[in-house]
């Protein structure tokens, strides 16, 4: 047994170190070291490249320009370019800076912040077609306006440019997108690994498979595999490097499991009697509806439902939640209970107590009249001393009938009727038919239970059974 145990702490040690053994960078020598991941079509409108760095060294000559990844050709007369650098000339050689190819002219965003020598930063540069942005660390930086669409349609370097430029420290997780991912994305996602399956993904660079035959291997299906280049200096290539950023480690093609996190509510609307002050069945409200979810199915909607209802095609959705606005939802002062799923994964849903709704705005509705607990007292005081005038009422009558009959005696003058059998037997069917007016009202009217009703209810339906047994009492010894 023990040496079973052993055995299967080995195998569990072997697989650690091995994945641990697995998770890389790749150390680029500042004097020939590159990676060409090949030809890139990047142009339009939307783009994010992002990536961990960690520079040993900042270029120090004219243009001081280290370079981080991206496209710039054709060498002598840039007509296509999108990439990250840091410094030029003119500015610090640590400001980074995004570079995008609008018509004959570079346009150049530099961030704020001026990074440190040794230390890991993680960089993220977007485009939407309004804007040019760069996030350092999860952070909005810098924003510069720009709007039409940019061309960078080539090879797709990292560590280098056309004319060198080169790199003298760290790369880690390294991602093109033809999309533009938001300041939410991407400050949720730059400390981890993605699985590369992620909508919009061109490439995705991890450089954690220091084996694979494609040598740097992009972890998305499109197969953007890159070659180091670069024999001539102290690495002998781009080398794989156990100096990694602190990120959570996830496998290539490891696809995860579809989920709705939480439902939310938001500018929630005063209620809306519809038109008809007399009817509270169409009284409504609106309120914005935020789903949040992760991994997301590739098609088919997004749908609500429950006390609101709206859908929206999964091909556009953007990022990890939606917003649906202005949600309209019934105003009867209950719970919100709305439920969130995605049509393609039938797994993929959850059901969700969002809040209290408002309660009715129609004055004049009939559910205003509904009985109070001081108005239980005035129904149930009534029903007392009617069944009791209606008993002692029938025995005075019959004490006067039977007074001049050979069959009078005390015990005929003096006996309450109740027979238990009978009593018992009734008893059921009035509560029966009390809990089949409150459904009815409930179901048809709206009507809602009070904290009155349940005791109300009991005290009235025995006096009301023992009404009826009295009545049947009375007609058998009749």
């Amino acid at each position: 047994m023990i040496r079973k145990v052993l055995l299967l702490l080995g195998a569990v040690g072997a697989f650690c170190l091995f994945a641990q053994a697995q998770n890389n960078s790749l150390d680029f020598d500042g004097t020939d070291d590159m990676v060409n991941a090949g030809t890139i079509n990047l142009s339009g409108t939307a783009l994010t490249i992002e990536t961990w760095v960690k520079v040993d060294q900042f270029q120090a000559a004219f243009p001081n320009i280290t370079s981080v990844g991206g496209i710039e050709e054709p060498v002598g007369g840039a007509t296509n370019t999108a990439m990250i650098r840091i410094g030029d000339a003119g500015v610090p050689n640590n400001q980074v800076q995004f570079v995008l190819q609008f018509g004959g002219s570079q346009v150049k965003s530099n961030s704020n912040t001026l990074l440190a020598a040794n230390t890991w930063t993680h960089i993220a540069a977007t485009y939407d077609g309004a804007n040019m942005r760069i996030y350092i660390n999860g952070v909005l930086d810098d924003t510069q306006a720009q709007t039409g669409a940019f061309t960078a349609n080539g090879d797709f370097m990292m560590g280098a440019q056309y004319d060198g430029r080169f790199l003298d420290g760290h790369l880690d997780d390294f991602r093109i997108w033809s999309v533009t991912r938001t300041g939410t994305e991407i400050a949720n996602n730059f400390n981890t690994e993605l699985n590369g399956t992620e909508a919009g993904l061109v490439a995705y660079y991890k450089f954690d498979n220091s084996a694979s035959p494609d040598d740097v291997e992009d972890c998305s299906p499109n197969n953007n595999h890159g070659d180091r280049d670069g024999t001539g200096g102290a690495n002998n290539l781009p080398q794989f490097d156990s100096d990694v950023p602190t990120i959570t480690d996830v496998a290539c093609g490891l696809v995860n499991t579809c989920a709705v996190t939480s439902i939310t509510i938001a500018n929630v609307s005063a209620c809306n009697d519809g038109g008809t002050d007399d009817n509270a069945f169409d009284d409504t409200f609106t309120a914005d509806v935020t789903v949040n979810f992760v991994d997301p199915p590739a098609s088919g909607n997004l749908n609500l439902s429950g006390d609101g209802s709206a859908s929206i095609a999964v091909g556009s959705l953007a990022g990890t939640s939606h917003t649906f606005n202005s949600v309209s939802m019934p105003a009867d002062g209950g719970s919100i209970f709305l439920t969130a799923s995605f049509s393609a994964d039938a797994g993929c849903t959850a059901t969700d107590n969002v809040g209290t709704a408002p309660a009715h705005c129609s004055p004049n509705a009939p559910v205003s009249s509904i009985p109070t607990m001081s108005e239980w007292g005035l129904i149930l005081f009534a029903l007392i001393m009617f069944t009791l005038t209606v008993v002692f009422g029938t025995q005075t009558q019959r004490a006067m009938a039977l007074s001049n009959s050979t069959q009078m005696n005390s015990t005929t003058r003096q006996r309450l009727p109740f027979n238990r059998a009978i009593y018992f037997s009734v008893l059921p069917i009035v509560y029966l038919t009390i809990t089949l007016v409150f459904a009815i009202a409930i179901l048809v009217f709206g009507y809602e239970l009070t904290s009155a009703d349940v005791p109300g209810s009991i005290f009235a339906g025995a006096i009301i059974a023992y009404l009826v047994h009295f009545v049947k009492t009375s007609g058998t010894e009749e």
